[in-house]
């Protein structure tokens, strides 16, 4: 039933799921035709809302519709590179090498690239996203080396898997706000109310219990959606000549336009290493297409480096800069989070704990900014797609419609009730915008308000709003962005074997929602 399952949503997403960036365009047209609907808005005042409201010739604080979210959009570019520069060094490279050589079976395969990502997630979304792309690309290369069957897009579902845990992981950010001295206060308009800590919401036991029943159950379900006909089975294969077949044993491959001469060794011989694939993604052929894989985690080692002969070579070079800078910037967080206490690490904290981590696995100044060079096409789509979804959110929130959402719960809700609703009226506003923080930001105040009127622990009523966050996650393709870049993968290709995660898992969440 799971297979089929899986099967099903894969062949619907690949007939029906469009590019991510229509997906934000639709979503726009559909958030203002519901403001419209359901609002009595005019097109005039909701176009007001969507750009930003103006007053006195100026945009107002707080109400800038496209560009509400420029700050938050920053941290969030910032979590992406910084933990796709860390997922890139020397060392995690070489953990991620050794683990693509684990799998002896293509269950296995899939198994490990989807716990992989998840507990990477469970630390920062950002690197858990980033490892489980490269890991779902360095599986799937080594399992084509030593011959063994793993369905590529399946592989890459796996590795996006990291994105149904991170809410609930340190970098969640709904948790994190919520610990900071005022942000409770401010949200709620009460000043006496203290910040949640994170023993209320992160380290919870009802927390504690959904990360484990989805750290076992998330892996389990995508291996059993693994094809059982071997002609379903989509393969990458980093060494095919565009000209050879794209059949071969009734196994259709991804076949890869190679955009240097083939490394020696690597052609499918073990031993060999992927050769860096540069390039744009080709078109379609038939029922098969090329795609260029390109990513800096998968250059082979670059030949020994002239001697600096200039005082400016000298300096890029230096590891002594780069171990000093890295080692003041952890430094200052032990500090800082000793001062403020651990459990109210924010985003910022994450972004500095990664760009430090970064400046000291990276080989010098100069390597790391290579690294962040290249992590920076991954965060094109972010960069692309964040205003409009800040658009969509200015519509949703000063057009009254997400307070609409937030008091319907209220209406229909008890105490045992509120934890499922809010979880699915979170999941279902994560469609139109696909950012915890700044959801969180909209709905936050309204979930919390709606807690108190029920009497429902304000920790509980974060984390059933974080699980419906992370939960539609499998649904919209937004953060997949990154893992799509590096994997060569489109999001058609996995949004099917995810959407059945998705419904799969959902038991889990609104279990614990029930009992704790």
């Amino acid at each position: 039933m799971i297979r089929s399952l899986g099967e099903a949503l894969a062949r619907f997403a690949g007939r029906w799921v469009p590019d991510p960036f229509s997906i934000a365009l639709t979503l726009t047209v559909l958030s203002l035709l519901a403001a419209w609907a359901f609002t009595g808005l005019g097109p005039l005042e909701l176009a007001g809302l969507w750009g930003g409201r103006v007053r006195d010739g100026a945009l107002l604080p707080g109400e800038q519709g496209l560009w509400r979210l420029l700050e938050f959009a920053m941290q969030m570019c910032l979590i992406l590179v910084t933990g796709h520069a860390l997922a890139s060094s020397r060392p995690v490279r070489a953990l991620v090498g050794r683990l693509a050589a684990v799998p002896r079976t293509a269950r296995q395969a899939v198994a490990l690239t989807a716990l992989t990502a998840m507990l990477a997630a469970l630390v920062n979304w950002g690197l858990g996203l980033v490892v489980g792309a490269l890991t779902a690309r360095e599986v799937g290369l080594a399992a084509r080396r030593r011959g063994l069957r793993v369905h590529y897009p399946l592989l890459g579902a796996a590795g996006y898997a990291g994105l149904m845990v991170w809410h609930g992981g340190l970098s969640g950010s709904a948790p994190l706000t919520v610990t900071q001295e005022g942000k409770l206060a401010a949200l709620l308009g009460d000043p006496t109310l203290p910040p949640i800590p994170l023993g209320e919401t992160l380290f919870s036991p009802m927390n504690l219990t959904v990360t484990a029943a989805l750290l076992i159950a998330a892996p389990a379900l995508l291996a059993l959606m693994l094809p059982r006909d071997p002609a379903q089975i989509v393969e990458v294969d980093p060494a095919v000549a565009p000209e050879e077949a794209v059949v071969n044993n009734g196994v259709r491959r991804i076949r890869v336009e190679v955009g240097a001469d083939p490394v020696p060794g690597d052609r499918g011989e073990p031993g060999g290493s992927p050769q860096r694939l540069p390039g744009p993604e080709l078109p379609e052929i038939g029922r098969s297409r090329r795609i260029s894989l390109f990513t800096a985690a998968s250059e082979p080692p670059p030949a020994a480096a002239a001697a600096p002969t200039t005082p400016a070579e000298r300096l890029d070079r230096s590891r002594l800069l780069a171990f000093v800078v890295g080692g003041l910037g952890l430094a200052y967080l032990v500090r800082y989070l000793g001062l403020i206490g651990w459990d109210k690490a924010d985003l910022n904290s994450v972004n500095l704990l990664f760009l430090s981590l970064g400046l000291l696995l990276h080989a010098s100044p100069v390597a790391y900014g290579a690294a962040i060079a290249d992590a920076a096409r991954g965060a094109s789509g972010i960069i692309l797609q964040f205003p409009f979804y800040a658009g969509i959110m200015g519509v949703m929130a000063l057009s009254g419609l997400l307070e609409d959402v937030a008091r319907a719960v209220v209406d229909v809700s008890g105490p045992l009730s509120y934890g499922p609703l809010t979880f699915a009226s979170a999941g279902a506003v994560n469609l139109f915008v696909p950012s915890g923080g700044g959801q969180w930001a909209i709905q936050g105040p309204l979930v919390l308000d709606a807690a108190r009127a029920l009497d429902v622990p304000l920790g509980k009523a974060v984390m059933a709003f974080s699980y419906g966050d992370e939960w539609t996650n499998m649904l919209q393709p937004f953060w997949a962005l990154p893992l799509l870049a590096i994997t060569g993968l489109t999001a058609r290709d996995l949004i099917g074997y995810t959407a059945a995660l998705m419904l799969l898992s959902a038991p889990i969440y609104l279990g614990a929602l029930l009992v704790f």
